[in-house]
């Protein structure tokens, strides 16, 4: 997530642009979650916006990247490592994420990355304990590297509307776009699923075009059911225990002895 209100570098499209292309998402995948996981490419995950799982766009390119960053300014000079501007200021971005495995990982592989294209970067591991009450409630960060979890009904109102910008609400980039706040508003007051499915179409068309936040991954987790059992119907999994959802219709095939 960005937030521009701590580093008014990131009010730049562009910039924003760029640091999405510099990253490689594949090498997240498999350096730092495992392969548990599958890259994603908007606040909508695969399987919602249609009835089919489809493979999101990836925008790895680092030449790009370079090019959108010198040409709006941010020059790298023969022999330096980190890109300046006119006034003689670096561009830096201080990347905060929880003390978590996979998103350490994950941050030294954004941080290598924005590095390759000039940008200097520190990342900044806090506790899970307090990352939460000392920073992201007071949206006090620059860049987050953090996850959230949407509930059964799918729906990112809380977390992509503008009304959701401060604290308790969960638009952490606190992104503000009146068409997707119009989408939202719609797709939130709806029960149709097709009215919703096209809704969401569009507002993922819209931050896709904005770069509020850089979507990197979506966890994968395994569920191993014996052959022998079954009946059961697994579906979209949002808590661990939604593998256990329809369990009364499970059964296992036997022979009656005598």
């Amino acid at each position: 997530f960005f937030n521009s209100g701590q580093n008014t570098i990131l009010k730049d499209k562009d910039v924003r642009k760029a640091l999405t292309m510099a990253i490689d998402r594949e090498k997240i995948i498999s350096d730092a979650v495992e392969d548990d996981g599958a890259i994603i490419d908007g606040p909508i995950l695969s399987g919602f916006l249609t009835d089919e799982t489809t493979n999101a766009v990836n925008l790895y390119d680092k030449t790009v990247a370079q090019k959108l960053l010198a040409d709006v300014g941010w020059t790298l000079k023969d022999g330096e490592k980190y890109r300046i501007n006119k006034k003689k200021e670096t561009l830096k971005i201080t990347l905060m994420t929880v003390d978590k495995s996979e998103n350490v990982k994950a941050a030294g592989i954004i941080k290598s990355d924005w590095e390759e294209i000039g940008v200097q970067t520190e990342v900044k591991v806090v506790s899970a304990s307090s990352i939460a009450s000392d920073y992201i409630y007071n949206r006090k960060f620059e860049a987050l590297l953090f996850g959230e979890t949407y509930g059964p009904d799918m729906d990112p109102y809380n977390y992509w509307h503008s009304s959701a910008a401060k604290y308790p609400g969960y638009n952490l980039s606190q992104y503000s776009n009146t068409k997707a706040d119009a989408l939202l508003d719609a797709a939130h007051k709806s029960s149709d699923k097709v009215v919703r499915q096209k809704k969401y179409q569009e507002f993922q068309a819209i931050v896709a075009e904005d770069f509020p936040a850089i979507f990197l991954w979506q966890p994968k987790y395994t569920y191993y059911i014996d052959r022998k059992v079954q009946g059961m119907q697994i579906t979209n999994i949002v808590t661990p225990s939604d593998r256990f959802y329809n369990l009364e219709n499970a059964y296992i095939n036997t022979k009656r002895t005598l």
